[in-house]
């Protein structure tokens, strides 16, 4: 019986032109207080560090860099290079050093750009 006299009062101020500024201010308000991601959707970072694993069930990588570990996803938009030469997430693997540059996005963090250093001189080879 509550419940039905709150949803009353809430529609009586909602009729009221007091009612309507008190819900379009606190409404403003809330959006003004909302935080704000840090890292905008097309903002790109970059992370210098060592594979720790890979996992190409779920197409993600983890890479250990100076702030800890990190586990990025991939999408059909990433890109891999080793010795300036196009490879693929296969190519990938626990141990090799890699460079990736990377942007967040609602699935979390996604790879843009792994570029991984060769564990040899084998580029130079070629």
């Amino acid at each position: 019986m509550k419940a039905i006299k709150t949803r009353e009062y809430l529609a009586s101020v909602r009729a009221t032109p007091l009612g309507l500024a008190i819900l379009v201010v606190i409404g403003a308000a809330l959006f003004m207080v909302m935080p704000v991601n840090p890292v905008a959707a097309d903002e790109s970072m970059t992370i210098k560090g060592a594979v720790a694993s890979v996992d190409s069930y779920d197409k993600t990588f983890s890479v250990v860099g100076p702030g800890g570990k990190m586990t990025l996803g991939i999408d059909k938009a990433t890109s891999f290079t080793l010795c300036d030469r196009n490879k693929g997430f296969e190519n990938l693997a626990s141990g090799q050093k890699v460079i990736v540059t990377y942007h967040s996005s609602e699935a979390g963090l996604v790879a843009d750009v792994v570029d991984i250093s060769p564990i040899t001189l084998a580029c130079y080879n070629q």
